[in-house]
């Protein structure tokens, strides 16, 4: 889609659009409610629950949304009737979501797994052998890495599947790494497996994470991000914030700020930073 056309009043800051305005009547549909960092690509979640992706894969899905993920060249969301709906540059089928209602999507290199409304995962797209994913309800959140899943349940315990090993809680939240699982606990330390690919995670404590392949990026309580893993993009520097959530890409990776906007740095080569005005 093309950038949403914002009325501009009074007290409109031009490099954050017409949104650093207090009156949010005029210029809510500017501001952004999510954000999802792909391989070479960043898709956001706008406040009116259109979906906007820039960078390599710069396809708008039609529909409204509750919540966006990206991939490898492609995206998933869950629509506002908790339906899927996948598009981008698939090769594998994973673009080619179950049927069902969601209530979150996950997306990978060249797979996706969906947390249906009972508590169960659904997965599709390319399987990367392993252990088969988990059967069963109870789940209350989920995540896909390159060569892992992870699933959060009631009481807190992480159960992996493809490479990934489980973790036992408990724990508040999960994020898949490269081939085994993370999570953070209720003091906001995060367990990273000993992932070598992107490093262990600094001491929190932390209030959110996210990591990818190289790297990994977490926020603390009033909102400043820090960043590990490999240096070689820029990632480890992150914009200055503050942030209530972060998604980190393949070498780039993004924050929502606590009015509505999106920030990104690290690699640019694929115009995934910089956020449609």
């Amino acid at each position: 889609m093309s950038s949403l056309a914002c009325d501009a009043p009074d007290g409109a800051v031009a490099s954050r659009q017409d949104c650093d305005d207090a009156d949010r009547t005029v210029t809510t549909g500017c501001r952004w409610t999510q954000v999802s960092a792909g391989a070479t690509h960043t898709c956001g979640l706008h406040e009116d629950g259109s979906v906007e992706c820039w960078g390599y894969m710069r396809e708008d899905p039609p529909g409204t949304f509750l919540q966006v993920s990206s991939g490898y060249n492609y995206a998933c969301g869950v629509l506002d009737d908790q339906t899927l709906s996948c598009w981008g540059d698939a090769t594998k089928g994973e673009d080619v979501p179950p049927t069902g209602t969601f209530m979150q999507v996950t997306s990978a290199l060249y797979h996706a797994c969906g947390l249906a409304t009972d508590g169960s995962i659904r997965c599709w797209g390319h399987d990367t052998g392993g252990t088969a994913v988990p059967t069963g309800t109870g789940f209350v959140s989920i995540s896909v890495g390159w060569y892992a899943g992870c699933a959060l349940d009631a009481d807190g315990n992480v159960t992996g599947w493809y490479s990934a090993s489980s973790l036992a809680g408990p724990y508040t939240s999960t994020d898949a790494i490269y081939d085994g699982c993370s999570a953070i606990d209720a003091s906001g330390e995060i367990e990273d497996a000993s992932d070598t690919t992107a490093g262990a995670a600094p001491a929190g404590p932390f209030s959110g994470y996210d990591v990818d392949v190289t790297n990994g990026c977490a926020i603390d309580s009033g909102g400043v991000a820090t960043c590990w893993g490999t240096d070689s993009y820029g990632v480890t520097e992150p914009a200055e914030g503050p942030f209530t959530a972060l998604s980190v890409g393949f070498h780039h990776a993004c924050g929502l700020t606590a009015d509505g906007f999106i920030e990104c740095w690290g690699d640019d080569s694929g115009g995934a930073c910089p956020v449609p005005e």
